[in-house]
């Protein structure tokens, strides 16, 4: 029989240590994916490398290229940038949903 839960002490030092980190992993795989949903969500169609004007949203909500909302509408460049933004936002969701089942199996068996 499999164990249901690792038992550890999180009143001292390293077992405090360990409990901080395992909330912030577990709080941190959330966020990613709600970043990464956000992002989706403001980009106006699919991701295409020859027109990034469909990332103007991304760009005036999070501010990608310095944009200030006095300036207009984002310049190509800062669509790009937020591409590029997005692009990286991408890898680390997708890495986060390759390495799910291990860090859910870690969470169960050592949550409190």
């Amino acid at each position: 029989m499999a164990f249901e839960h690792i038992f550890f002490d999180d009143r001292g030092q390293f077992g405090s240590t360990a409990r901080a980190t395992l909330t912030k992993m577990e709080q941190a795989d959330a966020e990613i994916i709600r970043l990464w949903q956000v992002m989706v969500d403001m980009r106006d169609g699919a991701d295409n490398p020859a027109d990034t004007s469909n990332y103007a949203e991304v760009v005036k909500r999070y501010g990608f290229g310095d944009w200030q909302p006095v300036q207009g509408d984002p310049t190509s460049e800062q669509c790009t940038l937020a591409r590029k933004g997005w692009l990286e936002v991408n890898e680390a969701y997708l890495a986060t949903q390759n390495a799910k089942p291990a860090r859910d199996h870690l969470y169960k068996l050592l949550r409190g």
